[in-house]
């Protein structure tokens, strides 16, 4: 696993968020669940491959229609 892609993308998805959550319902409630998910990526926790049904905020983006 490329664990320094995983926290750059983990520094991305942190941005993103805070762009739309503003906005968007589903938006905030996805960053609250996986807000401990990305801080981990960041940190470098993150060592092997998570499922997206393992995610958590998983049902969130199938429920809003998100992918």
């Amino acid at each position: 696993m490329d664990t320094l892609a995983l926290k750059q993308t983990a520094a991305e998805l942190r941005r993103q968020p805070e762009i739309y959550k503003e906005k968007e319902p589903a938006a905030r409630a996805l960053y609250a669940e996986v807000e401990d998910l990305i801080s981990a990526a960041e940190r470098g926790e993150i060592n092997t491959e998570i499922e997206a049904r393992d995610m958590p905020g998983h049902r969130i983006i199938n429920e809003s229609g998100g992918r």
